[in-house]
Formats: structure tokens, sequence, C-alpha cells
């Protein structure tokens, strides 16, 4: 189909040639072979009279036209996915598909599970797409390839709607033999002590603890880095390490692991955890039964913050008071 000479098709092998800037990546993305791409890059160029994407040395760069045209075709695109998946009704136990989730694992783990299993009651044919955060995470929602995001707020998007979650906040874990650490962690325990920390994103993505605290000018003495927020809590058993994690991980990870959970002595600001999708997918009927079930899910099963007596008889439970080994020798850094 034509509109003012341009083939209509050819607009998805722009987006996936702008998104990829690699003649093969973008015949890969649509499926298409690099010759049946390279043809739709000349049709391209002819209608727009513009290179649209040049070599340099051994990558290709976008022209400036072609910049100025990525936004609006990704939009369009989006738009018209939108489109051909409208409804008059929706229904749930109905439905089929996949819904494309990025999130951390800390968010798999107290929240996700939850809602696959709620929506394998109520929407069985509904498929989930777990995916790790990367350092184009934003570009995967603004692209289409990732339809919610879960993040903490202030990392989303800030061009697309989103709903707040839960609150959380950070605590602190240590081995339940810690020689150093006792009922309460000193400040200054807290930056001379060993720290386990999270690198995710290839390590070109800081965890928000990090963030939280450079912010307020504290540095940690990082001694180990573990591959996601999960790895944090069984980084320290068997040391006299710390680490700084959310409050729902730390306490779900304490009734398994011989590890205890105690208040952080920085004063860490708490976090909101949001719902994000695109701007062009608010009234798509999947995504908004989704989202409406993430929010159900999250606010049920929301969690007050630990008192002080909270911490000491969760850690009184969990056998905080047995004498610790002598194996651990005391150091202060």
């Amino acid at each position: 189909m034509r509109l003012d000479r341009l083939d209509l098709n050819q607009l998805i092998c722009l987006d996936a040639l702008l998104a990829e800037r690699s003649v093969t990546k973008a015949a890969e993305r649509v499926f298409l072979s690099p010759s049946a791409m390279s043809c739709a890059l000349t049709r391209l160029r002819q209608h727009f009279e513009d290179d649209i994407l040049v070599q340099i040395g051994r990558s290709m760069r976008a022209t400036p036209f072609a910049e100025s045209l990525a936004k609006p075709v990704q939009n369009l695109i989006l738009q018209a996915r939108a489109l051909a998946a409208s409804r008059p009704h929706f229904r749930p136990e109905e439905a089929d598909g996949t819904i494309r989730i990025v999130c951390s694992d800390y968010i798999t783990s107290v929240l996700l599970m939850d809602i696959t299993q709620r929506a394998w009651t109520e929407a069985p044919g509904l498929k989930f797409e777990m995916r790790p955060f990367s350092p184009s995470y934003q570009e995967e929602l603004e692209r289409g390839d990732a339809d919610l995001l879960i993040g903490t707020k202030g990392f989303v998007a800030p061009d697309h709607p989103s709903e707040s979650l839960f609150d959380d906040h950070f605590v602190c874990v240590v081995w339940e033999h810690n020689s150093i650490v006792g009922e309460q962690i000193k400040a200054e325990d807290f930056v001379s002590l060993g720290h386990v920390v999270p690198m995710w994103g290839h390590g070109l993505l800081g965890s928000l603890g990090d963030e939280l605290l450079k912010s307020m000018g504290v540095i940690r003495r990082v001694e180990l880095t573990v591959p996601s927020f999960t790895h944090l809590a069984q980084a320290v058993i068997g040391t006299n390490r710390i680490a700084a994690l959310q409050g729902r991980l730390a306490r779900a990870a304490s009734t398994i692991l011989p590890i205890r959970v105690l208040k952080c002595p920085i004063d860490i600001p708490p976090f909101t955890e949001v719902v994000q999708w695109h701007s062009s997918r608010t009234n798509d009927p999947s995504i908004t039964w989704c989202r409406d079930l993430i929010v159900r899910v999250a606010r049920a099963s929301d969690h007050p913050s630990w008192t002080d007596h909270q911490y000491k008889r969760e850690n009184k439970i969990r056998g905080s008071a047995r004498v610790r080994p002598s194996g651990i020798a005391r150091r202060s850094g």
C-alpha cells in the first residue's frame, strides 16, 4: 500500500534500520533477507532523497535527517500495533500472546512470581517473558521491544505514563555468625566493613543503593560484586561482609538463609517501584489488563516497614543469639 508514493511497508524497514544501524541486523529484526533489506534502504533513499545511513569505518550512522525521522516512525509503528491489537471486548480467559516485561531479579522474586501464578488462573493462554535490565532498557520500551517496565520511580522513562506499585527501603544483611556486628550495625562499621554489591546491565548500570549512598557522600568499600540482587544475601554467609538490599527481598531471604536483617545505620531514603508502559499502549486491552493485575497483586502484598522491635524479634527467631564460631576473625578494614 502506498501513501504519497511511499510504500508503507518500507516504514517497518526504516524503523529497523534506524534501530539497528546495520542492514544485516535490521533484516534479522523483521525476518527479511539482507538483500531484501538492502533493496528497501535503496528505495527509502530514493523517496526521501537522503542517504539515511552512511558507512563510517566499520559501522553505519544515521544522517541528521534520518535521526529526525526515528521518533515519529517509531511512534507510528507502535500506534499501528496497538490498533491491530484492539478488540471490542477483552476476555482474559480467552487471551493469548506474550507480555514482555523488563524488570530486575528483585522484582521477579518479590512480585512477578505471584503475578504469573494469578495470571495462570485468570488468563491461562497468556505467556510472559521476563527480561533483565540492560543499558538500553528505556529504548526497549520506546521501540516496543518491551510491553511493560517495572522499576524505581525516577529511573523509568519520563515521557511515558506509570503507576505506583509499592514502597520499600534498604536494610542491611549479615551472616548470623558475623563476629563484628551485634544487634545493630554502627555507622563506622557500615563504612569500614567489606560490602557485597550487585553489578548488572553488563556493569554499565549502577544500583539504586549505590546511587543514593553516593548522593549522600557515602562510599562503600566493595570487596565482592555479584550478578544480581538475589545473590547479595547468599554472598555474606561465612564472612564478616555486609550487604545493603531491599527490605522485601531481605525478609524473604532470611526465611531460608542463615542471615540477620538489621536496620541500616545510614538513613537511605525509601523508594517507590512503578509499572510503566508506552503512551501509545494506554488503551491496549491486554496491556491494560496486565498492568491492572500487577497493581492489584502489588498492593495486596504490601508490607509495612519494620520497626526496631521487629528487627530484634525476627533476628532472635533466626537464632542470632547462638554462639559465633571463632573461625571468623574480627577485621575492621
